[in-house]
């Protein structure tokens, strides 16, 4: 899996994508991901690694907040690697950290989805409800989060010690 993101708000939100799709196929699927800040795509030797990366990618997630802020210089990347794409599976699926409830699923992305089938790829326009207020735990480093409905949680959450106290 390749996943581009704008910043680190994009990129915060394309982990939790991650490790929502990690759980929900853990064990059944081994993934590999590659992480590309659209800053660095314009440097031509990470362009050309990351556009390696793309062409064989079955699964490419973009993060980002509004198309209409990625630059040219994206989507010049993108032209790169398009044409060079010969599989015929795979997919390309965005998400858009700004989206909100009142927004409608399909969004400004015209260029994505033009892309998306220039390089036989599915087309994925993905929704990720708001995140729920995280209380910070005072006694331990660990923040609570209260997953939104109808995500599925780990069955064994994983607490890191943080030292301090008698039955930490």
């Amino acid at each position: 899996m390749m996943v581009l993101y704008e910043d680190l708000a994009a990129r915060t939100l394309a982990i939790e994508v991650r490790d929502r799709l990690l759980l929900q196929f853990k064990g059944d699927v081994e993934i590999g991901f590659n992480w590309w800040r659209f800053d660095y795509l314009a440097d031509p030797e990470i362009g050309r690694e990351a556009a390696s990366c793309a062409v064989s990618a079955d699964l490419i997630l973009v993060s980002f907040h509004r198309l209409a802020d990625v630059s040219a210089a994206v989507k010049a990347w993108f032209e790169t690697w398009l044409s060079k794409r010969t599989a015929l599976e795979g997919a390309l699926a965005v998400i858009r950290v700004s989206a909100g409830v009142e927004e409608p699923v399909i969004h400004d992305d015209a260029y994505l989805r033009l892309a998306a089938r220039r390089a036989n790829l599915d087309y994925l326009p993905l929704t990720v409800p708001p995140a729920a207020p995280q209380d910070i735990d005072r006694l331990r480093k660990d923040a609570v989060f209260h997953p939104p409905s109808g995500w599925q949680e780990s069955p064994n959450p994983q607490y890191d010690s943080s030292g301090w106290g008698l039955n930490d």
